[in-house]
């Protein structure tokens, strides 16, 4: 069940807001929306272990925060430099980004990550394809 979960909530979720997050705005927008992840994590540890995060930490994520807001809006807190569908896209990627680091812990312990990894995104796959089938190849293949 832990190899589901991580399939479905980790890899497959992260690898698909990604992506669609490239797809409604681009590479280096999308990139630094998912590395807002840590942020994330830190939250969640901080709520997790009932202890707030250490200064250096909190600067940390001030400044994690702070960039993302910039990035989004070039400082005008009035509009999106972005579309909300990228924006939605980004941050549900930081979200799932930090679900696929906390999720597989207990099965790391116990197996290699290449096993965990390659498992996961064979699961993942064979879940997705349900959505997008994987023989419905687009475009024109010659010689």
């Amino acid at each position: 069940m832990q190899l589901v979960t991580f399939s479905i909530t980790g890899m497959l979720a992260v690898q698909y807001t990604y992506f669609a997050a490239i797809k409604h705005s681009n590479a280096a927008t999308a990139t630094v929306l998912q590395y807002a992840g840590p942020v994330f994590i830190a939250i969640y540890l901080a709520f997790r272990n009932k202890k707030l995060p250490l200064f250096l930490e909190v600067i940390a994520i001030i400044l994690a925060v702070a960039g993302t807001f910039l990035l989004v809006t070039h400082g005008n807190i009035g509009s999106l430099s972005i579309s909300p569908t990228a924006l939605f896209f980004g941050i549900a990627s930081a979200i799932t980004l930090a679900i696929y680091t906390l999720q597989p812990v207990k099965l790391l312990s116990k197996y290699k990550s290449s096993v965990v990894i390659g498992w996961g995104m064979f699961c993942g796959g064979v879940v997705f394809s349900f959505v997008k089938a994987p023989w419905a190849i687009e475009g024109i293949w010659d010689a």
